[in-house]
């Protein structure tokens, strides 16, 4: 799935360690684009009426750290 800076309403860094979680808001659900179909779509919770997607990240390579750190970046 890709999902540009643009569609992302939020997005933050859950947890840390290795169950640490990625919690995206995008824009419009149905506008994300799946590169490869055949592969499953990350979970989706709602909370207060909006989907958000859950990904684990805790073992992703360079780090939550990081991933915070570009999140701050682009979306502030």
């Amino acid at each position: 799935m890709v999902i540009g800076w643009a569609d992302i309403t939020s997005a933050r860094v859950r947890r840390r360690g290795p169950l640490a979680t990625l919690e995206i808001t995008p824009r419009d659900l149905y506008g994300l684009r799946v590169d490869l179909p055949s592969r499953d779509l990350p979970r989706i919770r709602y909370r207060n009426g909006r989907p958000v997607l859950i990904i684990d990240i805790g073992i992703f390579n360079p780090g939550p750290a990081t991933l915070r750190a570009e999140l701050n970046h682009h979306i502030t």
